[in-house]
Formats: C-alpha cells, structure tokens, sequence
C-alpha cells in the first residue's frame, strides 16, 4: 500500500513526507487496531485539522479511508484461507459489523 503511494507524486509533486509513511507503516502493522485520528496527529506530532489536510493531499484517501483500504487489502489475503468464514476474517482485521464490512468492500471492489 505504500509502495502504492510512493507513485502518486502526480498528487502532489514532491515526495511523501516522512510523517505520511510513518502512520501508514503503524496502520500496516495494527490495521486491526490503528492509532485514532488523534492518536495519529499526536504521533506525528501535528494538530489534528493540520494531519488530516496534509494526510489527504499526500495520499489521495481521508485517513479512515486509508484504513479500511488496507484492511480490505488483508480481507482479500486471508479470502483463499477455505477454513475461515468472511465474517470470522472481516471482524478479525478490524471491521465492527458486517454491515460496514460489506459498504467497506462494495465501495473498494465494486461488488458485493
């Protein structure tokens, strides 16, 4: 997902700044339980209206976005795993319902 990133300088064109990888490096890693908008600004040591501007521009995606975007990335692994159920690995990478699961997916997929 970074590696992702890293080629849209078309959105912005300079590189990422150190902070983005940062906090998208932590989501990778606790995408099952990221840091909070807050927590996040505070990590990197920004204001959270300043985090969430700067954070949008350089990405592309609104910071929950980001968030569902790699938990629908670990969705899609762990989907040949035969002897999980959908809903078993949807809750297991973080999704509170599976209601927001399914608008989650529809919406990064395009299908349900």
């Amino acid at each position: 997902m970074i590696r992702n990133l890293e080629l849209r300088k078309d959105i912005a064109e300079r590189p990422l700044p150190t902070f983005v990888i940062k906090i998208c490096s932590i989501i990778q890693r606790r995408y099952a339980n990221p840091p909070s908008l807050r927590e996040a600004a505070d990590i990197c040591g920004l204001n959270k209206s300043y985090f969430c501007r700067a954070f949008h521009e350089f990405t592309g995606l609104r910071f929950v976005e980001y968030i569902h975007a790699v938990r629908i990335e670990q969705v899609c692994k762990q989907l040949p795993d035969r002897g999980r159920s959908i809903t078993d690995i949807a809750f297991s990478v973080g999704f509170q319902s599976l209601s927001q699961f399914n608008r989650v997916f529809r919406k990064f997929k395009g299908i349900a």
